[in-house]
């Protein structure tokens, strides 16, 4: 009896057991999935998580994009709705591989992380074939995807290979005018496979005859020995090959099997990515293909069997700065060869590039006088090219001075006599400039005049007689020093000019595009000004949220240290935060995230309390 009366107990034990593992389900190991071997922010609030079969994949969301990490290791970051672009080599990876093949009708995409590569695919490329080997990665796309600004899903060109790539490439015979390769972190064992030899031959054969290939590397991942042999091992399997540098960290082969075929100097434009004239692709040229052979001369290439890619840079410890990137392709720099090109290039529009670049690349300085050294002192364009750089030096009275005798020298320049008069754009607009510059601004033709009679229109408020200028305007071409003013006396009366509240949505998202457009090409505190106007115009919520955050942000890291600046700048913060608390509909989280940080700046700009 109390054999089985203990029999019964132990048994009732033992479901009672079974229950509450069968409902116990742990919490999910937050603090872990944020984690990373780099020094980077892991802050942000947690859209998605997965344990994937090669990777644990993480997607937050920080600054108005999302971040996601493979690993604990950065993977991708994703413009979210209402932003402003960001700056990204890898956006350029696409519009490169069209550049040097203009009749690409497939696209292999190795690798599809946060999907950027993929945004702006044009029309012309009628199949788009991805490989990626972590599904999880897919699964993130797809659970955040109604947080993104552009979801590259819902293209129905695309195909997605859940498998390796080189595996996938092993069960295939199609070819492709173009294939992209995007492997991040080259050390791990999922994508140090593909950047060897092998590899780029196993891409090659599935190349059309006329087909390119595209490798995206990143400097915080190799070290000079590696660059070089990672050059001769793409030369070593490919005719020609060029390397491009979007951005400082970003650096982007492009290899041809047939050298007629690598013409990147073609204007088609992709103005999402801030890709207008074939100026725009030639500032990011950091060497040819001969330039490539003098730098990997004697390197040893990569191989499966010595795959220097996955151990070398791990033993160094070490990855190549941006500063030595500089000092490394300087020699080889291409800037040296303006006015020698087959192609036609504005060395002016060039040099303001470089300075625009300047701001968040230092070594873009030296190639401003890189350029400025190819040219004939005395022509029209080294007027043009000197100025800029003494104006990216802070100096300038000494840049009028130069403009001056630039057009006393050139007296039909719209270009150096825009530059001249550009100082006094409002006071021309108030009809307070002096006589000179009133008269040199009349000698204006075209757009460049559209932009001074639009100036005056737009200080006398008549959006109407603003409104009729626009096609004058829009003739700006970007290369013109005008261009940015142009755009901005046509998002003026856009926001401004009376009609029925259809009207100046459309309007206002009229606007929108263009501002992210300029954004794209030349990025600016004032853009992000007129961004909140526009977005007000548009009635985005998104948009105006974060246009409030790029805009706060910017005059943030302008204020002067002098007291009443960093008055203005605290007031002109307090409107914005009043703006904010206006907006309803929108992300709750990602309102308070940027009143937090208005917040803070306002108190980092308010006087200190007297001891």
């Amino acid at each position: 009896m109390l054999e089985r009366t203990h029999r019964a107990v132990s048994i009732a034990v033992g479901l009672a057991a079974l229950a509450t593992v069968a409902t116990f389900w742990p919490a999910a190991p937050l603090a872990l999935l944020r984690a990373s071997p780099l020094q980077i922010s892991n802050a942000g609030r947690m859209l998605y998580y997965g344990i994937g079969r090669s990777a644990s994949v993480v997607v937050l969301q920080q600054n108005g994009a999302l971040a996601m990490r493979t690993n604990g290791l950065p993977e991708a970051l994703v413009d979210m709705r209402g932003a402003a672009p960001k700056v990204s080599g890898e956006k350029w990876l696409v519009p490169l591989a069209i550049l040097a093949q203009p009749d690409a009708a497939s696209l292999l995409l190795v690798g599809y992380g946060g999907g950027v590569v993929l945004e702006d695919v044009p029309e012309s490329v009628k199949q788009i074939d991805v490989i990626e080997i972590e599904p999880r990665v897919i699964d993130a796309n797809v659970a955040t995807r109604r947080f993104r600004k552009h979801d590259p899903l819902t293209d129905q060109r695309l195909n997605i290979v859940i498998n390796d790539a080189r595996a996938a490439l092993n069960l295939t015979n199609r070819r492709y005018d173009a294939i992209v390769s995007q492997p991040s972190h080259p050390w791990t064992a999922a994508a140090s496979h593909l950047y060897t030899r092998e590899f780029l031959l196993q891409s090659r054969a599935h190349l059309t005859d006329n087909g390119v290939f595209v490798q995206w590397m990143n400097l915080s991942f190799i070290d000079e020995s590696l660059l070089r042999s990672f050059a001769a091992t793409v030369l070593d399997v490919f005719p020609e090959a060029r390397l491009y540098r979007p951005d400082p960290f970003t650096l982007v082969f492009v290899a041809s099997r047939s050298a007629d075929r690598d013409r990147p100097l073609l204007a088609q434009a992709f103005p999402r990515f801030g890709i207008n004239t074939p100026e725009d692709v030639f500032v990011t040229l950091a060497a040819d293909s001969q330039a490539l052979h003098q730098l990997s001369k004697d390197a040893p290439l990569i191989t499966d069997d010595r795959n220097r890619i996955a151990t070398a840079a791990a033993q160094a410890g070490q990855s190549m700065t941006a500063d030595a990137a500089d000092r490394l392709l300087a020699p080889y720099d291409p800037v040296r060869l303006v006015g020698k090109l087959p192609v036609p290039l504005e060395p002016g529009y060039l040099a303001r590039r470089l300075a625009n670049l300047a701001a968040t690349h230092p070594g873009a300085r030296a190639r401003m006088d890189t350029l400025a050294s190819a040219l004939d002192p005395a022509s029209r364009s080294a007027y043009e090219v000197n100025a800029e750089r003494l104006t990216a030096d802070g100096d300038r009275d000494a840049a009028q001075d130069l403009i001056q005798q630039g057009l006393a020298r050139y007296p039909d320049s719209d270009q150096l006599r825009f530059e001249y008069i550009r100082p006094w754009l409002t006071r021309l607009g108030r009809g307070t400039a002096t006589k000179e510059v009133t008269a040199q601004a009349a000698k204006l033709t075209g757009s460049a005049d559209a932009v001074v009679r639009g100036t005056v229109l737009a200080s006398q408020q008549r959006w109407a007689d603003l409104h009729a200028l626009d096609t004058s305007l829009a003739d700006a071409k970007w290369s013109d020093p005008w261009k940015l003013d142009a755009i901005l006396l046509q998002v003026q009366w856009r926001c401004q000019e009376e009609g029925s509240a259809d009207a100046r949505h459309q309007r206002g998202d009229e606007a929108l595009a263009m501002l992210d457009e300029a954004v794209a090409a030349r990025p600016a505190i004032v853009l992000y000004a007129h961004r909140v106007q526009s977005a007000l115009a548009a009635h985005r919520t998104d948009a105006i949220v974060e246009s409030i955050w790029e805009y706060g942000h910017g005059l943030f890291a302008d204020a002067a240290q002098e007291q009443p600046e960093r008055t203005q700048t605290r007031e002109a913060l307090t409107g914005l935060l009043q703006l904010l608390d206006q907006q309803t509909g929108t992300d709750g989280a990602r309102v308070e995230e940027v009143r937090g940080r208005l917040l803070d700046d306002v108190r980092e700009l308010s006087p200190s309390d007297p001891k």
